[in-house]
């Protein structure tokens, strides 16, 4: 069949563009293909081919290579039949059949009907004990009349390995390398692992095996399938100082990963000592950005698998990049609300800041990201509780923003102290705060708190009126003493509320105090300069994650040039020039 999506409107009907490139997708036993402005379909049993994949590997110190995985084949009769026609060959001799094992998620992806069945699973465990340290061919083959050459490889420099010797698969060949005592290996155990922000950040820790030795330097490592290595130098326990500028996530391209312990120019892989299944997502770029699903089973190597996606997927609308926290505005009993501080010069708390944060949010979307907002109104009935379910701090992780910043003014008993002042986690380095006092002063001509004062026990000024604070004793002692930050900040910031504590994702967590409600002049400079406080906010996010900052000025400028060009048009040549 022909298709196209067709625009019928006076002075404007025209064609409009079809779906770039080849898809294809099982529906119903049937096989339907979309490519350019043609849709094929065929029937499913004529369309699918035998199909197998690995899925999972662990090589035993008794040296069984344990692999699993699935296959599917319309010539195959699963369903009556105890053992699956597959045959692990090494160097072209069989030695080893799969068993059957049940697996309900594959062959719905095919379609249903009569392809629905529940042994569409393989298991099969290969003895390479007593293969020589050498160059070995190996592959996974489908038995099946017809198809008898069809194979299964593992991904290039996959690597299996148990305290005696490792294997590393590439292009069909396996190379094994024995250890004695250990020598040469780096024993390894990856005891936590999670995300702040777009940062991959681990514990545990790495010895050589020959000598116990950990000194030297460390790197954290995810080994690509061309064998490019992208590398974090870490601490002896394998960690970072700051947990925002750990291992930088959104650099990988699209592909599969291991991840990897080098110790004194000697590599391995990284072991995990727990079940691991994270999905991550980047910060939209350039109309792009990335999935990053993590797994691995307990004692067993670290996998990344990074999916590249466009901005505007659907399935994802629902993850925000950055999330905007306005100060205030909840209620936390039955009738209880929340104006935070009043200023008889611009209001409470809860509605300033609720308006600066949705002009933030409408700026840093026409910067291609998307945002959300943890209320937008103002509570009294104990709709918007601090913690809990349908709290805002239950909003901030469901968002899955990697940057959250509680906006808030301040206030005093005196009329003198004025200023701004940006608060970070004591877990984090101040750089992102730092883009954002230096913007509010250089482009809002804003003044700085000069000091800088915190509920904490303790605070620490870290550069240009940013600073953290914390607490020394009691349930926070050694903590973020604000809630926004503390909480927010999942397992990064040791949240105390709730399961926040335990969080393997979290965002990178800020507090803004912009001005203070108490002095007049602080405010009315405020008020005359909103628009530049706006935007020294949006340009030091936008330029944190590398994306080129566009001025408001320069938006209008497009406006008007993009106007411009289209006088003297066709209805033709208008839409094909379109922008928006």
């Amino acid at each position: 069949y022909s298709y196209h999506l067709r625009l019928s409107q006076s002075g404007y009907t025209t064609y409009g563009q079809t779906i770039p490139g080849t898809t294809s997708q099982i529906v119903n036993d049937k096989k339907i293909t979309i490519s350019g402005s043609t849709i094929k379909v065929t029937e499913h049993g004529e369309a699918m081919q035998p199909v197998m994949s690995v899925d999972s590997m662990r090589l035993t110190d008794s040296g069984l290579l344990e692999l699993s995985g699935w296959m599917i084949s319309k010539n195959v009769n699963i369903l009556t039949s105890n053992d699956l026609p597959i045959t692990a060959y090494i160097n072209n001799q069989a030695i080893a059949t799969a068993e059957r094992w049940e697996r309900h998620d594959i062959t719905p992806i095919y379609g249903g009907g009569k392809y629905q069945y529940p042994w569409a699973g393989f298991k099969i465990a290969i003895d390479v004990s007593q293969l020589a340290n050498a160059e070995h061919t190996y592959e996974l083959r489908l038995n099946q009349p017809g198809y008898e050459q069809t194979a299964v490889y593992l991904p290039n420099l996959t690597v299996a390995q148990n305290t005696q010797y490792k294997l590393i698969f590439n292009d069909g060949k396996m190379i094994k390398t024995s250890y004695v005592n250990n020598q040469g290996i780096v024993l390894n155990s990856i005891e936590d692992l999670y995300i702040h922000g777009e940062k991959l950040n681990v514990r545990g820790y790495a010895k050589l095996g020959s000598t116990g030795s950990s000194t030297g330097t460390k790197q954290l490592v995810a080994l690509a399938t061309n064998g490019k290595e992208y590398v974090q130098t870490v601490n002896d326990n394998l960690s970072v100082q700051y947990a925002n500028a750990g291992f930088d996530l959104q650099q990988l391209p699209a592909g599969y990963y291991q991840l990897a312990i080098k110790l004194q120019n000697q590599r391995d892989l990284a072991i995990s000592n727990k079940n691991l299944n994270i999905e991550f997502f980047t910060v939209r770029r350039q109309g792009k950005f990335k999935k990053i699903n993590i797994s691995a089973k307990a004692n067993q190597p670290i996998v990344l698998v990074v999916t590249e996606l466009n901005a505007n997927d659907s399935r994802y609308a629902h993850v925000a990049d950055v999330t905007l926290d306005p100060g205030h505005g909840g209620s936390y009993g039955t009738s209880l609300g929340d104006s935070g501080a009043c200023s008889a010069w611009i209001g409470c708390e809860a509605s300033e800041m609720l308006d600066l944060s949705k002009r933030i949010q409408s700026r840093l979307g026409q910067h291609g990201l998307k945002v959300s907002l943890t209320r937008e109104q103002s509570y009294v009935n104990g709709e918007l509780p601090q913690y809990g379910p349908n709290s805002r701090t239950e909003k901030v992780y469901k968002s899955q923003g990697k940057l959250v910043i509680s906006n808030h003014y301040n206030s005093s008993t005196s009329s003198s102290p004025r200023g701004f002042m940006i608060l970070h986690s004591k877990e984090n380095n101040n750089i992102l705060a730092d883009k954002i006092t230096r913007n509010l002063n250089t482009m809002a001509q804003a003044v700085g708190d000069s000091g800088m004062g915190t509920v904490c026990d303790r605070k620490t000024i870290t550069g240009y009126h940013t600073l953290n604070g914390y607490d020394i004793s009691g349930t926070l002692a050694n903590r973020d003493c604000y809630f926004a930050i503390r909480e927010y900040g999942g397992k990064v910031t040791k949240g105390v509320q709730y399961n926040y504590g335990s969080q393997t994702i979290s965002p990178e967590p800020l507090l803004a105090e912009y001005f203070f409600g108490s002095n007049y002049t602080d405010v009315t400079h405020y008020k005359n300069k909103k628009t530049q406080y706006v935007e020294s906010v949006v340009k030091a996010i936008v330029e944190y994650y590398g994306i080129p900052y566009r001025a408001t000025r320069e938006l209008i400028e497009d406006e008007i040039i993009f106007e411009n060009s289209l006088q003297n048009q066709t209805p033709q040549d208008k839409f094909n020039n379109m922008k928006y």
